[in-house]
């Protein structure tokens, strides 16, 4: 039996298995997943199954395979019968395999998709105790105008206040002689360390290799601050504050808007845009650049209600609680901006 995967239409396949909230989206589908592990039943959407190999995973309950495991799973059938089906529906008709049912076996399980790809590791506690900075006594060093590491002095500049570092555990990385900045994933599991740099380029490190026993985790996979801001999201009606940078998260927090998490770099990656839409009715993007504002709005725009602030030339950790709010008061719809 020659299971063709790239034959099925993969809206079709969704739609007639009474899938809820098919939506195509170019090279993949959208969906809502049908599996266990959704405590309000993916009314946000978190799966995708990707057109010609249909590959599928869901962002909520981390469930992944292709058309031929989802059919297998769904109805409750074996793999044999949900490929004979898929070849009925999409390809040229079933017929009996010719060279006895081990063959026919073996050709299904060839159409497995490859292994997902793992997620963060979790890493232990203790890296962050190790790196622990007593951000009070730096205050007190600072306000004093005594000696003072430069990158201490330098967070206390920006308006960081000690409350805030240390509930955010700010520290200091012995090995890359940078401040350190504990990342965690969406359920508050420590995935690895951001460091930043004053003087030195690149401003910012991903920590990890062998001379810290743990891998650099994958920055594309984690929203930073989100495990807290998921918390706040329901006190502002199911909106998310999605801005660029963990210091901009970390003022956002420490001027009253606590339902702020952050991206690296300038793009929100597929993952990330599927973390906001899992959590959020809502989203307001605050970037330095336009451009990376539109591209982070065109993947969530169509799915929750996206706003966009305005132009600013002030990150939002320079500044005040009145001008961060203002900046987010003024924010428009995407779809008014959004090509």
């Amino acid at each position: 039996m020659n299971v063709r995967l790239s034959q099925v239409d993969v809206k079709d396949f969704l739609n007639e298995l009474g899938v809820r909230n098919v939506k195509d989206e170019g090279s993949e589908v959208k969906y809502s997943c049908p599996f266990p592990g959704h405590s309000h039943g993916d009314a946000n959407p978190s799966a995708t199954m990707q057109k010609g190999t249909t590959v599928a995973h869901c962002f909520g309950c981390g469930w992944s395979g292709n058309a031929l495991t989802f059919l297998a799973q769904y109805e409750g059938v074996n793999i044999l019968k949900a490929g004979r089906w898929i070849r009925e529906r999409f390809g040229d008709g079933f017929r009996e395999p010719e060279s006895g049912l081990l063959s026919e076996v073996n050709e299904v399980l060839a159409s497995k998709p490859p292994e997902p790809r793992r997620e963060n590791a979790v890493l232990d506690e203790e890296e962050v105790v190790i790196r622990e900075v007593d951000w009070h006594r730096a205050y007190m060093a600072y306000a004093s105008q005594g000696d003072l590491p430069a990158p201490f002095f330098y967070m206390f500049e920006r308006g960081f206040d000690p409350d805030t570092l240390e509930s955010w555990q700010i520290g200091w990385d012995a090995i890359s002689q940078r401040l350190s900045i504990p990342v965690r994933n969406d359920e508050g599991g420590l995935v690895g360390f951001k460091a930043r740099s004053i003087d030195e380029e690149p401003k910012y490190k991903v920590l990890g290799g062998r001379a810290y026993g743990f891998e650099p985790y994958e920055v594309s996979r984690v929203l930073f601050g989100l495990d807290r801001a998921r918390n706040y999201v329901n006190a502002y009606d199911g909106w998310l504050i999605v801005t660029e940078g963990e210091l901009n998260a970390m003022a956002c927090h420490q001027r009253g808007h606590r339902n702020a998490c952050g991206f690296s770099g300038r793009r929100l990656s597929d993952i990330q845009a599927q973390l906001v839409r899992r959590y959020a009715r809502g989203a307001v993007i605050i970037t330095d650049d336009d451009e990376d504002a539109l591209r982070a709005a065109s993947k969530l725009y169509r799915y929750i209600p996206t706003k966009i602030v305005p132009p600013h030339s002030t990150d939002p950790a320079d500044m005040s609680r009145e001008e961060l709010y203002d900046l987010i008061r003024a924010a428009e719809p995407a779809t008014l901006v959004v090509p």
